[in-house]
């Protein structure tokens, strides 16, 4: 189900308790050093969990937390430990669950079932966004163009003016 790129829960852990160590902390006393990989395993766990698509209530119960304030504090501690690597993950990860969403529904798309062609594009158009795919929007204006823009809106602004000088002189 998952690519080999995404890194086992374990090895994210390790990671994890390998950034958050300094210089000076690595061989301290062995209790410390099991405490904390507990810690890191559990943001690790969590934050999975959170990638999954779980709610920070949901992470709480499955993971006995005290709160879904708790869950969702770990996942942020996480993810500030790990810094690039859960962006690759999470891309990975909603890269796969758009994947099995298409698998689920482009064979009734097939068919030709509306509904099920639009869900399909949809997916489709969220995955290339994902991966930046599109091409850029083109919103460039150069500087001739709106100086023709304004010169216009000048030039209808002075007409309306005439106008009404017109309007004026006659009654």
């Amino acid at each position: 189900m998952f690519s080999k790129k995404i890194l086992p829960l374990s090895k994210v852990a390790c990671r994890v308790h390998a950034i958050g160590q300094s210089k000076n902390q690595v061989g301290n006393s062995s209790k410390r050093d099991t405490r904390k990989a507990a810690l890191y395993e559990r943001r690790a766990k969590a934050l999975e969990l959170r990638k999954q698509g779980h709610t920070f209530d949901q992470i709480a119960k499955m993971m006995n937390y005290a709160d879904k304030s708790a869950a969702a504090r770990h996942v942020r501690e996480a993810i500030r430990e790990i810094i690039a690597e859960p962006t690759r993950e999470v891309v990975e990860y909603e890269k796969l669950r758009l994947d099995n969403m298409l698998v689920g529904i482009y064979r009734e798309a097939t068919t030709g079932n509306l509904k099920a062609i639009d869900r399909v594009i949809k997916i489709m158009e969220r995955r290339s966004a994902l991966l930046g795919l599109d091409a850029p929007k083109k919103t460039e204006t150069t500087l001739a163009a709106a100086l023709d823009g304004a010169g216009h809106v000048v030039n209808v602004i002075l007409a309306e003016a005439a106008e009404e000088a017109e309007k004026a002189k006659k009654k």
